[in-house]
């Protein structure tokens, strides 16, 4: 398992279920990241309007008021260098540059491992 312990790495965690939420800041964090959470659209893109930096966006695909897709395009604006990483159990939508997709459930090393590749590119 690759294991990220770097600090200065920002995330902007969308999940609109609390325990999944919970439960991946806290793996996040172990890992030295720094966290942002987020359950919709509309908080998801309040906070990462306030964030100096957003280095990855992990969010669900499927949110109660929108999509993650909707998420990262209106945030790549804002934070052009920011890497996203969608995760549904819908099959993957078509994705861009920078943009990486695991299905759930997710096994925390494939977790571990697609946020590294996506942050090191």
């Amino acid at each position: 398992m690759v294991v990220r312990r770097e600090l200065g790495i920002t995330v902007l965690l969308v999940e609109d279920s609390f325990d999944a939420r919970d439960i991946l800041v806290s793996l996040l964090e172990m890992q030295g990241m720094r966290v942002v959470g987020a359950s919709t659209v509309g908080e998801a893109l309040a906070a990462g309007e306030a964030q100096a930096t957003i280095h990855l966006l992990l969010t669900d695909w499927n949110l109660p008021d929108g999509s993650g897709g909707e998420v990262a395009d209106a945030l790549q604006r804002i934070h052009p260098t920011m890497r996203s990483l969608f995760m549904s159990g819908a099959p993957a939508p078509a994705l861009g540059a920078g943009q990486a997709f695991l299905r759930k459930p997710v096994a925390i090393r494939d977790l571990l491992r697609e946020i590294d590749g996506l942050l090191e590119s």
